[in-house]
């Protein structure tokens, strides 16, 4: 486990202790998004491509390029 990101999450401010204690955590998803980033690069968007070719995710495609409904054009559209 020595190549994984180990990062500070936090500093424990614990009752009774003067200083902050910090909290370490090792952060393995970090290289893995990191590395999914560069795969998806070098491959010409392999990764969007896996993701947007599955059923459930098509499904709700749709859902992701609505656009929001102002009021007003509410509104003009009950005018006509």
């Amino acid at each position: 486990m020595g190549w994984l990101l180990r990062v500070h999450e936090a500093a424990d401010y614990t009752a009774g202790s003067q200083k902050p204690v910090l909290v370490r955590q090792w952060m393995a998803q970090h290289q893995g998004l990191s590395l999914l980033a560069i795969l998806n690069l070098l491959h010409q968007n392999v990764l969007q491509q896996w993701f947007h070719a599955n059923p459930e995710v098509q499904a709700n495609e749709l859902l992701l390029h609505e656009m929001p409904v102002s009021e007003s054009a509410l509104s003009a559209q009950e005018a006509d």
